[in-house]
C-alpha cells in the first residue's frame, strides 16, 4: 500500500505546471537573465536528439554515438532485421 501511495505522489509532483519557453522568455526580456531560456532549449535539443530521425512506414531510425555526437537516419525495417538476426 506504502507503494502505492509513494507512485501517486511520484505521479502528482511530475504533473506540476511549467513556463511554457514562451513565458520563459517573456520574464527573461524583463528581468534580463537568460538562463532557464538557455536551459530550456538545451533540454529541448537533447530531447530531439534522443529521438531522432522521423521515419516513414516501414522504416526505422537507427543512431550511431561516438563521443557525445549522435547521427541517425532511416533503415529499412525488414533489412536491419536481417542484419541483426540474419534472416
Amino acid at each position: 500500500m506504502k507503494l502505492l501511495g509513494v507512485f501517486a505522489l511520484v505521479c502528482f509532483a511530475g504533473c506540476t505546471a511549467s513556463p511554457t519557453l514562451q513565458e520563459l522568455e517573456m520574464q527573461a526580456f524583463v528581468s534580463g537573465d537568460w538562463t532557464k531560456v538557455e536551459r530550456r532549449e538545451a533540454a529541448l535539443a537533447r530531447r530531439q536528439s534522443r529521438s531522432g530521425a522521423l521515419c516513414p512506414n516501414g522504416y526505422v531510425s537507427y543512431c550511431e554515438v561516438s563521443v557525445g555526437e549522435s547521427k541517425c537516419t532511416c533503415v529499412d525495417r525488414t533489412e536491419l532485421m536481417s542484419a541483426i538476426f540474419g534472416r
